[in-house]
């Protein structure tokens, strides 16, 4: 017999992310043996790990890590230990995050387009692209999450223990890559708390207790036994970072709120256009005071938003900034600031930022007439708990980035919040339109053609800088006399520093900073004072013209 039409829907909702994943790769190869961002942290964390037998850690990393540190050494085991192989390792979990948000936007409701979208967006989003193709623990964390929270929402429907099982095990595991995991679960707990009350204490009551609780105090209690090598660093999180005064810290936790959500409203667009549009024009004719709310709304983020520098997108940093991905990781001010290697957009980013503020003013009007709605009717429904389970874990996700010891301002950061509001919209944006499909369609091909073509430019020149390191230690020059970068001093020097100092040596950073011993040899984009040039390093881009790096010798 023929497959059902449900079975044939799954596929593609399944496939279409699948598909686009397969074309990042054939577009930009996750090749190059060389650490990125981060990565060489974790990567030396596994390294480690296979060397030894034992699980130590790694000094600078103040993740939980121990379950990413595990599934890098499964894939070193059976492929060898090298950054590419790690590199595969969290590309796969990069496609399971995709695959596994287009079934939750099903579970929820969406129709196929909307869950095979919302899927296709993790793969098209900027940031989890440039983070698929490294070993950091965003991408990792992000497909524990989802697959967490798919186990919750499956049981919020069919109360199958096995569902219970599956988000409580997974949302561990996710633990133990990152300790920002618990928010899945006090999002679950907080949703079931009107149907909970209702439950009777018997035995069925206490075992679902006991499945939902006993995965996350294992992990708790096995990280616990596990050397923290890094606690040290957590004197450099102090509040006086969030603002001098506590009026500067409350405002700056204001705006960070606003970025966050103008962030969320850009990255899921193609599908908060369509809910947006179906929403104003329900059946409940109030298209007039929601769009007058909107504005005012609208208005009030804009001017939180530009109150003080910088004042338009992209406001955070790390991975997305002007028109390119990825940090830029040589030493010194005129390289971090520099000509750059791609064109910049400068004020041209407030074509995008305006929108994403307007967007960003709708999210918080359509989540505060929910509230209103949920606390004025059905509490207890299956469908409510659901909406209020994503709800909860999406703005957990925002809220635990922002505290007075952890003022955390990273845009990688709010991929956690990403998945739970791509469902939720996926669930209301049934438009059969084909002019709004077709809108949809080419505003996330434009995200994936900007995020693919950033990751190239941000791989090419990553490919130039290792290709002049190699050439400077086939010489024998020793690693302690080049300035190579974060990554390659974090990982050919950083080891002496940790050793005389543990983690301090992250805030001291050696002499020069990022463990630079002695610069006599450089890798740069500009020239410097003081250096002769002694061989440029070409590479081609897709974002503007053609670029090279510099290899200098202090003269």
């Amino acid at each position: 017999m023929g497959a059902s039409v449900a079975e044939e829907d799954g596929r593609v909702v399944v496939l279409a992310p699948l598909i686009l994943w397969a074309v990042a790769l054939l577009l930009v190869p996750p090749s190059g043996e060389f650490p990125l961002n981060d990565d060489w942290i974790y990567s030396r964390a596994v390294l480690d790990w296979l060397d030894t037998g034992t699980y130590g850690g790694h000094p600078f990393s103040t993740a939980t890590l121990v379950a990413q540190a595990g599934w890098g050494a499964l894939f070193s085991l059976v492929f060898g230990f090298s950054f590419e192989v790690l590199r595969w390792s969290t590309l796969f979990l990069w496609a399971v995050a995709a695959v596994t948000t287009g079934q939750m936007a099903r579970v929820l409701g969406a129709d196929r387009w909307a869950a095979s979208l919302a899927g296709c967006l993790i793969i098209a989003n900027p940031l989890a692209l440039n983070l698929g193709y490294t070993f950091m623990t965003d991408v990792p964390f992000l497909a524990l999450m989802t697959l967490s929270a798919y186990g919750y929402l499956r049981f919020l429907a069919v109360q199958s223990l096995r569902w219970l099982v599956w988000g409580s095990c997974f949302g561990a595991l996710a633990f133990l890559v990152r300790q920002f995991a618990p928010v899945v679960l006090l999002a679950f707990v907080v949703a079931n708390l009107p149907h909970w009350r209702a439950l009777r204490v018997d035995r069925t009551t206490g075992i679902r207790v006991l499945v939902l609780l006993v995965p996350w105090l294992v992990a708790w209690g096995g990280y616990a036994l596990l050397p923290r090598q890094a606690e040290a660093l957590g004197h450099t999180w102090i509040p006086e970072y969030l603002g001098e005064t506590r009026w500067l810290q409350v405002f700056g936790a204001a705006k960070f709120y606003v970025v966050a959500l103008a962030y969320l409203a850009l990255f899921t667009a193609p599908l908060l256009v369509a809910a947006a549009w179906a929403w104003y024009r329900d059946e409940t004719g109030c298209w007039k005071r929601r769009t007058l709310w909107t504005g005012a709304i609208g208005m009030t983020l804009g001017v939180v938003s530009v109150a003080y520098a910088p004042r338009r997108m992209p406001y955070l940093g790390n991975i997305l900034f002007d028109a390119g991905l990825g940090p830029r990781t040589l030493r010194s001010g005129a390289d971090a600031t520099g000509i750059g290697t791609h064109p910049v957009w400068g004020d041209g980013w407030w074509l995008l930022t305006i929108p994403a503020l307007t967007g960003g003013a709708w999210l918080l009007l359509r989540a505060l007439v929910w509230l209103r709605d949920w606390v004025a009717g059905a509490a207890g429904s299956v469908a409510h708990r659901r909406i209020l389970f994503l709800g909860l874990w999406a703005a957990l996700s925002v809220v635990a980035l922002y505290h007075p010891l952890l003022p955390v301002r990273f845009d990688r950061y709010l991929l956690g919040a990403l998945v739970p509001v791509l469902v939720l919209l996926s669930s209301t944006a049934r438009m059969p339109q084909m002019g709004l499909r077709i809108f949809q369609g080419v505003c996330a091909l434009a995200f994936f053609a900007f995020s693919v073509a950033a990751q190239h430019d941000y791989l090419a020149w990553n490919h130039a800088r290792w290709r002049a390191l190699d050439g400077l230690l086939k010489e024998n020059i020793p690693p302690e006399s080049i300035d190579g970068g974060y990554e390659f001093n974090g990982w050919y020097t950083s080891p002496h520093f940790i050793k005389v100092l543990g983690a301090d040596a992250f805030i001291d950073a050696g002499p020069l900073g990022w463990w630079v011993v002695d610069d006599t040899y450089a890798i740069a984009w500009q020239e410097r004072a003081g250096f002769r040039l002694r061989e440029e390093v070409p590479y081609g881009t897709w974002l503007g013209r053609d670029q090279r790096l510099l290899v200098l010798e202090r003269e």
